[in-house]
C-alpha cells in the first residue's frame, strides 16, 4: 500500500495520543503503519483487525486526508416528532407527572404488565 502522509508522521503520532482523536487512534495508526511501509496483513495483525479494515482505513485517509478516518454518521430511521416539539418533549419529560414516584414510568402508558380486552 503506498500511502503519502498529508501530514508529518510525527504529527499524526503526536494526533494518537490527544484525547479528540480517541475515538480514531487505531485508524490513524493504521496510516502511520502504512506509510512506514507495513503491508496491510502486517498492519491488521499488529492491531488485531482484519486486512480489508485497514485497506478501508488507509485509502479512505489516502483519498480525503484526516477527515477520511473520522466516525461517519450512520444511516437509519428518521425521528417521529418532529423538531419544533422536541423542546416541549424534554421539558415534558423534565417535569414529569405530579403525584407519581418514577415520572418516566408514569409517561410510559401501558407497562403491558395486564392484558386489555
Amino acid at each position: 500500500m503506498q500511502v503519502f502522509p498529508y501530514q508529518p508522521i510525527k504529527e499524526l503520532e503526536r494526533l494518537m495520543n490527544l484525547k479528540p482523536y480517541a475515538p480514531i487512534r487505531d485508524r490513524i495508526r493504521a496510516v502511520v503503519l502504512a506509510c512506514q511501509g507495513q503491508t496491510a496483513p502486517q498492519i491488521g495483525q499488529i492491531l488485531s483487525r482484519h486486512f480489508r479494515w485497514v485497506q478501508r482505513r488507509v485509502y479512505r485517509y489516502r483519498d480525503k486526508g484526516l477527515a477520511g478516518l473520522a466516525n461517519r454518521s450512520l444511516p437509519g430511521q428518521p425521528t417521529q416528532l418532529a423538531k419544533e416539539r422536541v423542546k416541549t418533549f424534554e421539558d415534558r419529560i423534565a417535569a414529569g407527572q405530579p403525584g407519581t414516584q418514577s415520572h418516566r414510568a408514569a409517561l410510559a402508558g401501558f407497562s403491558g404488565s395486564r392484558r386489555v380486552q
